[in-house]
């Protein structure tokens, strides 16, 4: 049996999300901010436990060094404390020299004047959408019922903005992947890849489940390649 060219069309267009506006981000983005706002809220008063595997790379991609760590993180008022529960690097315990280098981080973040990118609040949340442009770039090209929208900060030169693209559920109005950078790159790094999934489907809605990471930089012949994966569990 043969189907006309045009039935095969009209079922393509079927599969994408319908809105009443003819600007799918003018009730695609509050519907987003809220899905977002509640998955904030929910990690209010919450644990959250983060598995890290970082992974220094030779120049054929084989891991030279693997560090492995284990954090709580807790939400109060808006804001992540974290604690290291463990951390291993190459089989050894390094748990006591994470936690100070954490420490010290913590303490020279504090302390700059310059803003850096962070991922506790993300561009689609209602804290951060007014700092970004959004534009819709079409249906995904294996999944056409989902919907691919580009972000970035309206001013252009953010340093602790993001610039990317999500991958959204239009329909229910959920993000399902988030691949970024930042848009200012951190000291010695000229490359920072960064993709968030939320594949985690809760009865409350979707929640962060994995974050990837790839990163190069370095200074003269001093280079340096890493890869990272944390996956995320969460406390009842």
């Amino acid at each position: 049996m043969r189907f006309p060219y045009w039935s095969m069309v009209l079922s393509f267009f079927l599969s994408l999300p319908v809105f009443a506006n003819e600007d799918p981000l003018a009730e695609l983005l509050p519907r987003l901010a809220a899905a977002e706002q509640a998955r904030e809220q929910r990690r209010q008063g919450r644990s959250t436990f983060a598995t890290t595997v970082w992974e220094e790379l030779d120049d054929e991609g084989k891991t030279k060094s693997r560090l492995e760590s284990l954090e709580r993180n807790e939400w109060r008022e808006g804001k992540r404390a974290t604690t290291v529960v463990r951390a291993t690097q190459d089989g050894q315990d390094i748990t006591e020299k994470v936690r100070e280098q954490r420490a010290k981080e913590e303490k020279a973040r504090a302390e700059s004047k310059e803003k850096q990118f962070q991922l506790d609040y993300l561009p689609f949340s209602p804290r951060e959408q007014g700092r970004y442009r959004f534009e819709v770039k079409g249906p995904d090209s294996r999944q056409p019922n989902l919907l691919r929208i580009a972000f970035a900060p309206k001013d252009g030169k953010s340093s602790d903005g993001l610039v990317g693209e999500a991958l959204v559920d239009g329909r229910r109005g959920e993000l399902l992947r988030i691949s970024t950078r930042p848009t200012q790159l951190p000291k010695l790094a000229d490359k920072v890849d960064i993709t968030l999934e939320f594949d985690a489907s809760g009865a409350q809605g979707r929640e962060l489940s994995r974050i990837l990471a790839t990163g190069e930089g370095g200074v003269l012949f001093i280079r340096r390649r890493v890869r990272s994966t944390t996956t995320f569990s969460y406390a009842p």
